[in-house]
């Protein structure tokens, strides 16, 4: 999930310069970082260190054409780019909206050139692990809701509601990587959706009883994994995903205050007010109140 560029070089670029930090590596390029991980994966050794160090981005592909390539290798490369372009995005949150729109824009050409797409899944197929703490939650406050729904477990890493979309579009919490990446290219590409000072500002949200983190904070938080996810979040998934969602913080023992406003239609960024939501996420908790 990296900008291609088709032309004279053809390789994976950088529009916007960076050098790219990861286990305490420095790579030149978005290139380099990326056949540097294709050449570990494959246990080419010798070869990802010449990679590190190969004058330019080209020279870096042209190394790893001798890889023979695997079926996990094919099969991981979306994540793989994605979380080379969060570290890539992460380097230029803050800067000046000149320099974030240019380098956004240019990468959301990997929408196109790498045809990554959220799968969708087929209901039937899907399995999932009721939730205990949740459905305990739900039992105890809302018990008439567990006649239609249940809810779902998902890993809890800090990266839950990336999972629980994954899970209910794609009947797995693979994608999660994948759907912060796209929320984040959403979110530096529309600040005025999600930046309260932009002069030009529309509120999603327009319930002053939800508190949201800054824009900057906003973005930083959708680059970093493991960090909570506010309710701009959930509007900016839903922009990418072009669905609406489902919000649903259950009633609560004095929450009443949280309840009503978190429980909602949740439509982004030009998604169509009057379909019907695509998935239910439920605000939940580690233990029982």
């Amino acid at each position: 999930m990296i900008t291609y560029v088709k032309g004279k070089t053809d390789v994976l670029s950088n529009f916007y310069p960076v050098l790219l930090n990861n286990n305490g590596i420095t790579f030149k390029s978005a290139e380099h970082m990326y056949q540097s991980q294709k050449a570990i994966f494959h246990e080419e050794y010798e070869l990802n260190a010449k990679i590190i160090i190969a004058h330019n981005a080209q020279n870096a592909k042209k190394l790893s054409k001798s890889i023979k390539t695997c079926v996990e290798w094919e099969q991981m490369k979306p994540i793989v780019q994605a979380e080379i372009l969060k570290i890539k995005l992460q380097a230029v949150v803050g800067q000046p909206h000149r320099i974030t729109r240019n380098v956004t824009k240019s990468e959301a050409l990997l929408l196109q050139t790498y045809s990554i797409e959220v799968p969708t899944a087929n209901e039937t197929q899907i399995e999932h692990t009721a939730d205990r703490v949740s459905s305990s939650i739900l039992a105890k406050f809302h018990p008439a809701i567990l006649s239609e729904f249940y809810p779902a477990e998902t890993y809890g890493d800090g990266n839950c509601l990336y999972r629980a979309v994954s899970r209910a579009i794609t009947g797995s919490e693979s994608m999660y990587i994948v759907l912060r990446v796209l929320t984040l290219i959403e979110i530096l590409s529309y600040p005025m959706f999600y930046d309260p000072n932009h002069t030009r500002f529309t509120d999603l949200i327009q319930d002053n009883r939800i508190v949201v983190a800054t824009y900057l904070q906003l973005a930083k938080d959708v680059g970093m994994l493991g960090t909570y996810a506010d309710m701009m979040h959930m509007f900016a998934l839903s922009a990418v995903l072009k669905i609406p969602i489902r919000s649903y913080f259950p009633p609560q023992m004095n929450m009443e205050f949280v309840s009503e406003p978190y429980s909602r239609k949740v439509c982004g960024r030009n998604v169509n007010i009057s379909e019907a939501p695509a998935c239910t996420i439920m605000w939940t908790s580690a233990v029982i109140p």
